[in-house]
């Protein structure tokens, strides 16, 4: 016949499994790393690219500005991807290659979105314009230093994913992953090599 618990005891052990409850809980939300804050940034730059292709489309019409704005709508279109396929496909095997491949994508977009328009409106005097078309030459260079910025984010996105599912450059672990090796780490320690 076991002893009986003490009331005081019992609401101790309750109150330690709540604590543990909790802490399980709490380390399921994911944090704020350096990689969500590179999506936020992201997102408020392509939604300010968006809107200054826009104005500079609404005065003349160039294949520059329409292009980034095809990059934007597109850089929303596959954060939402990237964000949401990890969450509801996890499952499914192929989904870290098809999110890799939507960032290179992305970053390609990016890439030669903000080289047209440096081509295209980066030489032009927009003193030389009548006033409306003035202020589109001037929204329209002022698209390059920030699709340029969203460029280098999507450059540092591409890398940390890329790090991720391939590992580090010379660290062993493709070749590892290759030949089956899950521990290879365990393995190289306790075998060292011979002098």
């Amino acid at each position: 016949m076991s002893k009986p618990r003490h009331p005081i005891s019992t609401v101790l052990a309750s109150r330690q499994n709540t604590k543990d409850i909790l802490k399980q809980k709490c380390m399921s939300v994911p944090k704020f790393t350096a990689e969500i804050w590179l999506r936020i940034v992201q997102a408020v730059l392509s939604l300010l690219v968006l809107a200054l292709s826009a104005n500079t489309l609404t005065w003349a019409f160039a294949s520059a500005p329409a292009y980034l704005l095809f990059v934007s709508i597109w850089t929303f279109l596959a954060l939402g991807y990237i964000v949401f396929v990890p969450i509801y496909a996890a499952k499914l095997v192929f989904w870290k290659y098809a999110i890799f491949v939507v960032e290179v994508l992305t970053n390609f977009f990016w890439f030669t979105g903000f080289i047209a328009e440096a081509v295209v409106l980066g030489s032009l005097h927009c003193g030389e314009y009548e006033s409306e078309y003035r202020s589109a030459c001037h929204t329209g260079k002022a698209v390059i230093p920030f699709a340029a910025i969203a460029w280098c984010t999507f450059i540092a996105t591409s890398t940390l994913m890329g790090i991720s599912i391939f590992g580090r450059p010379g660290s062993g672990r493709k070749r590892d992953v290759e030949r089956g090796v899950e521990n290879a780490d365990s393995r190289r320690q306790s075998n060292p090599p011979s002098p």
